[in-house]
């Protein structure tokens, strides 16, 4: 062992030797560093994409919302209109141009609360808020429809922008997310609402939800009430 030793020291004192030396010290330094990486346990990596999870929550809870109080603005062809109202226990209370209005089960009333009776309604605004843009429709068109944008603030807030494509016609909307709830939902309806007859210069529909799963009771006493056809 001392010779050995003897001999590294004097080729050490060479200056060709010792480079070689040196080499082949890096050359064993990284074979042995190599098997070591190679032959060591290493935990499979765990992906996640935070911004897509909350999506999928905020979108799984919007869907499920048991109840919440709501503005719905409509503007088109110069006007503006505003629908707000309550959600509880599965039926809709709201007011719409200073009437009042009641809807459960599919069926959409004015409410004529001096003659105590409910008015079958068929409007245009009223039917398209409570049913192409019913929960369950506007979360389809998160689900299915294609993220374009998505941007994150440093208070929480994301704002998502889609494109969905129903009776071959585009929509384009944007959500925003706040503390796991989806508050606000804006809809460019201007081509899905034109057909043959009319072309809408724009039409724009922007959703407000408040006090959402925060309403412990609510309730209006429509006991005593009878439906009438109008006219009757």
């Amino acid at each position: 062992m001392k010779e050995k030793i003897k001999k590294i020291k004097e080729m050490a004192k060479n200056p060709r030797k010792k480079a070689l030396l040196q080499l082949g010290a890096w050359i064993l330094f990284f074979f042995i560093s190599y098997i070591i990486i190679i032959l060591l346990p290493h935990p499979t990596p765990k992906y996640s994409s935070p911004s897509n999870s909350n999506s999928v929550d905020s979108i799984s809870q919007f869907q499920e919302m048991e109840n919440f109080e709501y503005t719905y603005t409509f503007s088109y062809q110069g006007k503006r209109e505003q629908i707000v109202g309550t959600y509880f226990d599965k039926k809709y209370y709201f007011t719409y141009l200073g009437k009042e209005y009641y809807s459960a089960l599919e069926n959409i009333y004015q409410v004529n609360s001096t003659n105590k009776t409910f008015i079958p309604v068929d409007n245009f605004i009223i039917n398209l808020s409570l049913k192409e843009l019913s929960i369950d429709s506007l979360t389809q068109f998160m689900k299915d429809g294609i993220l374009i944008e998505e941007k994150e603030y440093k208070d929480g807030k994301k704002v998502s922008n889609y494109e969905y494509i129903k009776d071959g016609k585009k929509i384009i909307m944007a959500i925003v997310e706040k503390d796991k709830y989806i508050r606000e939902v804006s809809l460019d309806l201007k081509e899905y609402m034109s057909n043959a007859n009319i072309t809408y210069d724009n039409f724009q529909v922007e959703l407000e939800f408040n006090e959402i799963n925060n309403l412990s009771s609510y309730s209006k006493n429509y006991l005593d009430y009878q439906v009438v056809l109008e006219g009757e």
